[in-house]
């Protein structure tokens, strides 16, 4: 999962200054490998009309993945996160403390491994560009005009049916503003946070994490992530 580069809204015949005055919106993506009989994978596309990638909007893309998938699929015994390691999106205590939360709440084993580098790729950053391309061949061909995130997520739907298109308001991502600042209030940093590269929730102690070097479990140590 990552985020892409924002879309700039366009429109094919615009004038020059239209250019330094471009609205833009959020656009994040992933790829879902469930293993069931067979190997089945779900592309993401995540529109959202809000600007900020930080951690509330972060978290609440993870979220509406993960609604989606407990409603498809509701055998889910185990998620297991990939990004990279951008410490402004993933690699931080918000989001490492926050997975503790959600594991409890969805009664589901979670664990998180992170690309050595800051800023590693994956399927997920193909997604972004192949919706994007798409899009802007019927904008330049004047089939579709985009205004807004709202327009672009209808159309996105529409014109990438090999992608799961799903839409996240500023609107959603505030009404849970006040409940994560108050589960973060709580929350402790990780002590060489930067060494650790994969994290797992412990069973039946949501306060404390499993961090470890490699998935492997190389140099692994407990850390507590809660007061």
């Amino acid at each position: 999962m990552d985020f892409s580069e924002n879309f700039c809204v366009k429109q094919q015949n615009e004038i020059q200054s239209a250019y330094y005055s471009r609205d833009q919106f959020t656009l994040f993506t992933a790829v879902a490998y469930i293993y069931l009989d067979e190997l089945k994978t779900i592309s993401y596309g995540i529109v959202s009309n809000t600007r900020n990638h930080d951690k509330y909007s972060t978290n609440s893309m993870k979220q509406a993945i993960l609604e989606d998938l407990m409603e498809s699929y509701t055998n889910i015994e185990e998620i297991w996160w990939f990004s990279d390691g951008a410490p402004a999106h993933f690699k931080n205590y918000y989001s490492l403390s926050n997975m503790t939360k959600l594991a409890k709440e969805y009664r589901i084993k979670m664990q998180w491994s992170f690309s050595a580098t800051s800023h590693g790729k994956s399927q997920a950053d193909g997604v972004g560009g192949s919706i994007k391309a798409m899009i802007d061949r019927r904008l330049k061909t004047k089939e579709i005009e985009i205004k807004n995130a709202k327009d672009f997520y209808i159309n996105a739907k529409e014109t990438c049916p090999v992608h799961k298109i799903l839409y996240v308001s500023q609107r959603e991502i505030d009404a849970l503003r006040d409940n994560l600042d108050k589960f973060w209030s709580n929350a402790k940093k990780i002590v060489d946070l930067r060494q650790f590269h994969h994290f797992e929730c412990c069973e039946n102690d949501e306060k404390t994490l499993k961090c470890a070097i490699t998935s492997t479990g190389i140099g692994q140590k407990l850390v507590k992530i809660l007061k």
